[in-house]
């Protein structure tokens, strides 16, 4: 069962292949108007809702290092 799907699908492959190796050879030119899909409007979304600010974003630097204990180098305001 499993050859027959094998061979069903490569069967297939190939002759999609050849069906379109045929229509190929008939349109020599290719117009980017006709290949391109046409493109579609942005549709536009609201803006982002404001998030209250957790307990990690609360802290200054400062107070972050002073609670892991660490010594900041310098403190950028």
């Amino acid at each position: 069962m499993k050859k027959l799907a094998t061979i069903f699908v490569f069967a297939f492959a190939l002759s999609t292949t050849i069906s379109f190796g045929n229509n190929a050879d008939e349109k020599a030119t290719v117009s980017s108007v006709k290949s391109l899909p046409a493109s579609l409007p942005a549709i536009e979304t609201p803006a982002p809702q404001r998030t209250k600010p957790t307990a990690a974003q609360k802290y200054s630097p400062a107070q972050k290092a002073a609670i892991t204990e660490l010594k900041l180098s310098s403190v950028s305001k």
